[in-house]
């Protein structure tokens, strides 16, 4: 008799506890049913009022207001178009290290958004190692992919008594940022 009053009390236990956790699962459900149809009718607001002349006002607005932030952004990147300039810019370095500059090569990568050059620079090797910091400050993300400095002897005349070496460097650049649009 203890046996089955145990398994009676097992089994109303199992049952009860059945019902409680049935309970809680079509509750939980309703919950998230009720959620989901919230978000369906605020997604369905939202998109009624973007649809409106209001809501365009406001993306209109927004455009404008972002115009200068695009603006910023876009001189992070070099576009096909700009190559020439971009070039020019490059040598222009060389002037403010006191180096002469010789582009050898450029080639642009549209796929992986690349423009590597190679290009020569003479002038003392301060001049050169200030041209690579000036290219590593330039606003575009650049990899200095090689730097070949070599001391050709021939002094170079500086305002000073002093007769500077020369240097001859080989570089190859890598600009990742560059847009054939």
């Amino acid at each position: 008799m203890i046996n089955r009053k145990k398994t009676i009390v097992i089994l109303f236990v199992a049952v009860l506890l059945g019902i409680v956790l049935g309970g809680i699962y079509w509750l939980v459900f309703r919950v998230v049913e009720q959620k989901t149809a919230e978000s369906l009718q605020a997604e369905s607001d939202v998109e009624g009022y973007l649809n409106t002349e209001g809501g365009m006002a406001v993306l209109q607005k927004k455009v404008k207001e972002s115009r200068n932030l695009r603006d910023e952004l876009n001189t992070h990147f070099v576009k096909g178009d700009n190559i020439v300039a971009f070039m020019e810019e490059i040598e222009s370095l060389g002037s403010l290290a006191n180096v002469s500059i010789k582009l050898d090569n450029v080639e642009a990568f549209s796929e992986e958004y690349v423009l590597d050059f190679d290009f020569t620079s003479k002038g003392s090797f301060g001049g050169n190692m200030k041209l690579i910091s000036l290219i590593d400050a330039l606003p575009y993300k650049t990899n200095v992919q090689k730097v070949y400095l070599r001391n050709v002897g021939v002094p170079i005349s500086t305002s000073g008594t002093d007769a500077l070496p020369e240097w001859e460097g080989r570089f190859s650049v890598e600009i990742i940022g560059y847009l054939d649009r």
